[in-house]
């Protein structure tokens, strides 16, 4: 039987999670609230420029309208 990380954040599944998501290009922070619970925060500006890295359309526009996240695509020569 494995030992047991003291905090959560300390979990390996937790450690790859987090991992993955810089990876993608999220800015993330964690907070440990206590050695049983965290919480994982997600900068919101990182995830519309993730959006905007997958958009191949030239006339787009990505931002935040709570609680969406709106991309607006235009055609050319339409006033922005």
């Amino acid at each position: 039987m494995g030992t047991r990380a003291k905090y959560l954040t300390q979990n390996a599944v937790i450690q790859k999670s987090l991992t993955r998501l810089r990876q993608m290009g999220l800015d993330v922070i964690i907070d440990v609230d206590n050695e049983n619970e965290a919480f994982i925060f997600v900068d919101i500006d990182s995830v519309i420029r993730l959006i905007q890295r997958q958009l191949t359309y030239g006339n787009t526009e990505v931002f935040l309208r709570v609680p969406y996240i709106v991309v607006r695509c235009w055609r050319e020569g339409v006033p922005k």
